[in-house]
């Protein structure tokens, strides 16, 4: 049995314009981080979205250091400050059994 892995990373919401290139068919697409600007809401539901749009039965994203509102210290800082980013959501977690 073969299993293919997709590896991508960088995206930088991106993958939201009409050029950006056709992602490979696999088993397993992994999103090793930098998917948004910021990670604001508004960039975290679109990448969602792009994502669940994705054939690969199995997704795996890492959070990278541009997905700032995933980090808590850095949420915190923004609540101080009266940035916003998802205030009182939460993402949902699967997991693969």
């Amino acid at each position: 049995m073969q299993i293919r892995i997709v590896c991508i990373s960088d995206t930088h919401s991106a993958q939201i314009s009409d050029d950006f290139p056709e992602i490979p068919d696999g088993d397993i697409l992994i999103h090793a981080g930098d998917f948004s600007h910021c990670g604001g809401l508004a960039e975290v539901r679109k990448f969602n979205e792009w994502m669940g749009s994705l054939p690969h039965k199995y997704k795996i994203v890492i959070a990278g250091n541009h997905e700032l509102s995933f980090d808590p210290k850095t949420r915190d800082s923004m609540n101080r400050h009266k940035l916003s980013y998802s205030k009182g959501q939460r993402l949902g977690k699967q997991h693969i059994n």
